[in-house]
């Protein structure tokens, strides 16, 4: 990671040409006060990711599964129940 995402003028969005292949519906939950990698590369993820759910979780850090497990459970059971499978 830090080989291909830190540069010397700082962190850098990672995986956003890989991202765009993604086909399935996605939600992408982050924390506003990552301090791991930045809300930024969540923005940037949703805005390459054409139909993701974009949720930022705050006062939440690096992992909102765990540090806000209820309300990031919710979200996903919402996203999954809402997802069409035919």
């Amino acid at each position: 990671v830090y080989r291909e995402g830190v540069t010397i003028c700082g962190q850098k969005d990672i995986m956003l040409d890989d991202i765009t292949r993604i086909e399935a519906p996605t939600l992408i939950t982050w924390g506003a006060d990552d301090q791991v990698l930045p809300v930024s590369h969540a923005h940037a993820a949703h805005r390459s990711l054409g139909g993701s759910v974009l949720h930022v979780l705050q006062e939440c850090g690096h992992i909102p599964q765990i540090e806000q497990s209820g309300d990031f459970n919710q979200l996903a059971c919402e996203f999954l129940a809402a997802i069409n499978y035919d």
